[in-house]
């Protein structure tokens, strides 16, 4: 039976759901990126990796939506 037990699907699920509440309990606890990179609970010798890594994964987003869509649009729309 579809949607039981599709492994990729709950894979993806499970990290989008995951890194969307991170940025919920960021905004709740900081507001913004900004204002949590300014404070002092934060490693600023890490800014630069985590810029990296937040480049990099706003890349492989833009492509994932994008492939969604099509995807999306070709089957239901």
């Amino acid at each position: 039976m579809p949607g039981l037990n599709n492994k990729a699907t709950n894979e993806v699920l499970n990290w989008m759901h995951g890194l969307s509440g991170f940025f919920t309990k960021m905004r709740s606890d900081y507001g913004t990126i900004s204002q949590m990179l300014e404070h002092p609970d934060w490693d600023e010798n890490r800014t630069e990796y985590t810029k990296t890594l937040m480049e990099s994964l706003a890349a492989e987003l833009t492509t994932a939506a994008k492939e969604i869509r099509e995807h999306v649009d070709s089957k239901f729309g």
